[in-house]
């Protein structure tokens, strides 16, 4: 072989050299490409805990993936309700917040993969009735097989380590959500918004499990700026619950006053009080329930974190229930 072949053989062979491991890294930097950026975050299910108690588990809220396999930032809500065999005022329905956005891990190949939540110290977690009693699930996690599409996710539970207010291990899971597109945290929450969702709920008799659903239109007064205490223009709302106990109720709520919302950088809290012109099928006036507002851009998610409303044999409700809080656009 002449000089000038060997060469031109050379060049080949240093160009492929060099190109190989571009492409590998540039496969490791796409594996994740398609589901990075801004997500909306929605699950609910079914779980049993240690002691064989039946209750559901919810899950929402707004993260911000990265194309590394974690996420650089995380606000999330976790809400469940057991029915404990004895007949007590639970301490083991709970409401936890999770901020940390080294909370989240996921890893997706080709489509597939798994991710997990591991609560960390700073994560608060409350027992739903007694808010001020606070217990700690650092360490503790839940992880979901995951299931990868474009910019679509779905997920399916794989386990838990996690722990209820009363210190009892939630060890079967059942829980399946979404993980969707989303804008980035807003700071308003403009617009008619369409309200649809549902889970679980007990009453604090705790024997008797039920089910919850809501739905219905909303639209909020825009906060203005460096405000972030808002109202309702317009409300037309029904929720409903019923137990095994014959327990039931209907709440329709169409009075704007009815409504009071905070939200900053997309993160608040949202809370329905039943009016005198409301019409529910128990006299509730008064109470409330209340929930953790999730909104980015034309996508949002509401996560209930509390109730007084009581029910058709006058028990107060702990709800666990998640719905979608979007304009028409959003998903």
């Amino acid at each position: 072989m002449s000089n000038l072949a060997w060469c031109k053989v050379r060049r080949v062979l240093v160009g492929v050299s060099l190109i190989v491991p571009a492409l590998a890294l540039a496969t490791a930097a796409t594996a994740f490409a398609g589901v990075a950026g801004p997500k909306i975050v929605t699950a609910q299910g079914g779980v049993t805990d240690n002691n064989g108690d039946t209750g559901h588990i919810v899950i929402g809220g707004l993260v911000v993936l990265n194309n590394k396999g974690g996420a650089n930032s995380l606000n999330l809500t976790i809400a469940y309700q057991d029915n404990p065999v004895v007949s007590t005022v639970s301490a083991d329905s709970f409401v936890c917040t999770v901020t940390d956005p080294a909370d989240l891990s996921y890893s997706i190949t080709k489509g597939i993969g798994t991710a997990t939540l591991t609560l960390s110290s700073s994560d608060k977690c409350v027992q739903t009735l007694t808010p001020s009693n606070t217990f700690s699930n650092a360490g503790k996690s839940i992880s979901f097989q995951v299931y990868a599409l474009g910019s679509k996710v779905r997920m399916v539970s794989a386990g838990s380590t996690l722990v209820d207010g009363a210190d009892d291990l939630l060890v079967d899971v059942a829980v399946s959500g979404s993980v969707d597109p989303a804008g980035a945290g807003s700071p308003q929450a403009g617009g008619v918004r369409v309200v649809s969702g549902g889970g679980g709920a007990v009453d604090v008799d705790d024997t008797y499990s039920g089910h919850m659903a809501l739905a219905g239109l909303i639209a909020l007064n825009r906060v203005t700026k460096k405000v972030t205490n808002g109202t309702a223009k317009s409300l037309d709302l029904t929720l409903t619950w019923e137990d095994t106990d014959s327990g039931n109720l209907s709440c329709h709520f169409t009075d704007a006053k009815d409504v009071a919302y905070t939200l900053n950088k997309g993160v608040g809290t949202l809370t329905l009080t039943v009016g005198p012109n409301d019409t529910c099928s128990v006299a509730n006036a008064g109470n409330s329930i209340s929930f953790d507002l999730y909104v980015g851009g034309a996508s949002g998610r509401i996560v209930t974190t509390g109730s007084t409303i009581a029910d058709s044999k006058g028990n107060t409700l702990i709800p666990a229930a998640v719905a979608s809080f979007s304009t028409a656009g959003g998903f």
